[in-house]
């Protein structure tokens, strides 16, 4: 008896606890590929909108696009940018005003599942990883720009393995 009611206890406060929490999958992060229209790991050649900015270290360069009118939801955005390695697109950076960092964490929630990960408890940052894409969100009152950096695993490893390998080079050439 006394078994069966705390079984029916812990069914009835698991229940509570997940009632209203209405949250999506990380495999939607791999899905999506992406911000919006902007797919990682695209040519950046087909996003005509977007305007060069600047280069990077070898081989990447920075893109900035028009934010009128783009939103997420009741969010205004303040701009959004990518960032290319070889011709590809690595990562899409979004900023917003960082007093919109909670509205966003929850819709992120709601597209992406709970976060995966949070760096530092101290700081509001978080992330969603998935086998192809890493989400991290980024924002802090104190600072006039929140942000989102959606990034190709692919694209940044070969960025990575290149780097690396140019720094092999160079010390081998001491």
């Amino acid at each position: 008896m006394r078994k069966n009611i705390l079984t029916i206890i812990i069914i009835t406060i698991t229940s509570l606890c997940s009632f209203g929490q209405d949250y999506g999958k990380i495999s939607e992060l791999d899905i999506k590929n992406g911000f919006k229209t902007i797919v990682l790991g695209d040519s950046v050649s087909n996003y005509k909108d977007f305007k060069l900015i600047g280069p990077g270290e070898q081989d990447s360069e920075f893109y900035e696009g028009s934010s009128v009118g783009l939103n997420i939801g009741d969010v205004s955005l303040k701009s959004i940018a990518i960032a290319t390695f070889r011709e590809r697109i690595s990562r899409i950076i979004v900023f917003f005003d960082p007093a919109d960092g909670y509205k966003i964490k929850d819709i992120l929630n709601k597209a992406y599942g709970l976060y995966t990960d949070k760096p530092n408890r101290f700081m509001d940052k978080f992330e969603w990883s998935s086998p192809k894409v890493r989400l991290t969100l980024d924002y802090d009152n104190r600072s006039d720009k929140g942000s989102m950096i959606f990034s190709s695993k692919e694209v940044v490893n070969e960025e990575s393995d290149f780097r690396d390998s140019e720094s092999k080079r160079a010390t081998e050439d001491l």
